[in-house]
């Protein structure tokens, strides 16, 4: 559940960015994902949700906030704790 994973999305976690921090040759489109860099450098997917002529919004949540995950797994075989699987 969202609860488990990366949580409920937060309609306030956005920002704004000026155009120009980006290549005048940049194509905008709402709904892209443009990675950004956290304040100390940790990098991170943002969604463009907004743009007008000066500034895009970006959405800050998780791309997989409110998503509810499943994953489906296949078991290959089990090693005892001291073995090295071999590939």
């Amino acid at each position: 559940t969202p609860g488990e994973a990366y949580g409920e999305p937060d309609p306030d976690h956005t920002t704004q960015l000026e155009r120009t921090v980006f290549p005048d040759d940049f194509e905008f489109e709402a709904g892209m994902s443009i990675p950004l860099s956290g304040p100390s450098g940790q990098p991170f997917i943002s969604t463009l949700t907004e743009i007008s002529d000066t500034t895009i919004t970006v959405d800050l949540n998780h791309p997989m906030a409110g998503k509810t995950l499943n994953f489906e797994v296949e078991l290959l075989g089990i090693a005892e704790s001291n073995e090295i699987p071999s590939s």
